[in-house]
């Protein structure tokens, strides 16, 4: 039995958290801590009714925009900036509680199983995968309903940084003492 083998390239090791890009990197420090107070508490009070009191994302939606309507009778005006959001996913990414801002999600090939890094999967030219001899493919190129050309991958394995949300861990009070 012949065998052709070819060499190897050793894997790349990056550094921790450099699979996102500096400005897509969510702050450790929640943008609601820059709003006042009582922004931050109807913030805090519609996500506190989804997520315990069992209420609908929209119906926790509508409680946020009630609250901010009652701030804004009140005080004569909402800040202009930051200005508040009237969303209950944008209300939980500014109280830095939404999941998804600290997933990055890698493309993968269905073929070889090299992954991508979403900067990576944006420069290449074509949607075949480069690894020599491999002849999988990346992703579909679709045309969303704003007539704007989208990447769609094949296959994605999300990931979320080991060090990021251990960081994440040791800032919340009591963490480090309850180990």
């Amino acid at each position: 039995m012949d065998h052709n083998f070819r060499p190897v390239e050793p894997p790349r090791i990056r550094a921790p958290g450099s699979d996102q890009e500096q400005e897509d990197r969510p702050s450790l420090v929640p943008k609601a801590f820059q709003e006042k107070p009582e922004i931050r508490l109807a913030y805090l009070n519609s996500v506190i009714s989804n997520v315990f009191g069992k209420a609908s994302v929209q119906e926790a939606t509508a409680s946020l925009n009630s609250t901010l309507n009652c701030l804004l009778v009140a005080q004569g005006s909402l800040p202009e900036y930051p200005r508040p959001v009237r969303h209950l996913i944008s209300a939980k990414r500014r109280l830095g509680i939404d999941p998804d801002q600290w997933i990055t999600q890698y493309t993968n090939c269905l073929v070889c199983w090299k992954h991508f890094m979403p900067t990576e999967l944006k420069a290449l030219p074509l949607h075949d995968c480069p690894t020599e001899d491999c002849t999988g493919i990346l992703f579909n190129e679709i045309t969303n309903s704003k007539g704007r050309h989208i990447r769609e991958p094949c296959k994605i394995m999300p990931h979320t940084s080991l060090i990021g949300s251990l960081r994440r861990m040791f800032m919340c009070p009591g963490f480090a003492q309850s180990i």
